[in-house]
């Protein structure tokens, strides 16, 4: 899951992660290199002061680490891995070239990306939950999950997601990874 993510509906997204690492005592494993902190993401947006800048810390004045995003790995046990990560402004292809270097490394050939609701929903309401898949081959068993398939973007110009964005990177780029959302 991705942190800081602009359509978050109450923490549905960004949330769940850091719910699941603690659920699970998760361990963190690995995270990803000091060159995507460095060429993916602004130092700071005109107006947000520290928003967005990395973390940084210092121990009686003394920097006590390097200032990097947070794109951490963890493990959950029984084969589940979670990723906490902060999603890229810049260079999509080097963030996802990390991504899915970790996955191969790690031994992870399916992956879902759980992304928020776009809104505020009352509680008692149905949800829809709309899918997008890598591989043709998924279609079948994800349909007995009662998910709706997403033709997001037939319609005109849409700008994907970064889990919409990490399928499609999957779809063309990275075939040996199974990825819905």
């Amino acid at each position: 899951g991705w942190r800081r993510q602009w359509s978050d509906g109450g923490e549905i997204s960004s949330g769940l992660p850091r719910y699941l690492i603690d659920q699970t005592n998760a361990k963190r494993i690995g995270e990803m290199s000091l060159e995507v902190s460095k060429l993916c993401y602004p130092f700071q947006v005109p107006g947000t002061h520290d928003l967005y800048r990395p973390r940084v810390a210092y121990e009686d004045g003394l920097p006590s680490g390097e200032m990097r995003r947070e794109n951490l790995f963890y493990d959950a046990g029984n084969g589940l891995i979670i990723f906490r990560g902060e999603e890229p402004w810049f260079r999509i292809d080097i963030y996802g070239q990390a991504f899915f270097q970790a996955l191969q490394e790690l031994g992870v050939t399916q992956t879902v990306a759980v992304e928020g609701y776009n809104g505020a929903c009352p509680p008692d309401l149905e949800r829809s939950v709309n899918c997008i898949y890598s591989h043709a081959h998924m279609k079948e068993t994800l349909e007995k999950f009662g998910l709706r398939f997403s033709n997001y973007g037939t319609q005109g110009r849409n700008g994907p997601t970064i889990g919409m964005a990490m399928v499609t990177l999957a779809h063309y780029q990275y075939p040996q990874c199974e990825m819905f959302r």
